[in-house]
């Protein structure tokens, strides 16, 4: 048993290996509404990804700011940060999600 557990672990530390970049633990949350990765987030700290940039230059120039705030772990993806409360149409209102199909009655 002991075998087993440390062969997981030593699986879930490569795992972690191939997502630092840096010395910067990256998170990348896919699979939320269809849109492009555009946001980051880490600490406070807050990034967009800007008109025409890839998805790649994006992620390093995240890496590049967060290296030189000290911080250690950087979350890329997921919804865009906004102060809007309420329901999920006042989300929608405040964004352009073209992708998502209107709410069939």
């Amino acid at each position: 048993m002991r075998k087993s557990l440390n062969a997981r672990l030593a699986a879930v530390q490569e795992a972690v290996k191939k997502t630092s970049r840096s010395g910067i633990q990256i998170v990348t949350i896919l699979g939320c509404l269809p849109q492009p990765l555009s946001y980051a987030e880490s600490s406070g700290r807050n990034w967009v990804r800007r008109p025409r940039e890839t998805v790649d230059e994006f992620e390093a120039r995240v890496v590049v700011a967060a290296k030189a705030a000290g911080l250690r772990i950087v979350t890329i993806g997921g919804l865009p940060l906004c102060n809007v409360n309420g329901t999920l149409e006042d989300f929608l209102a405040h964004f352009d999600f073209p992708e998502v199909p209107p709410e069939q009655k």
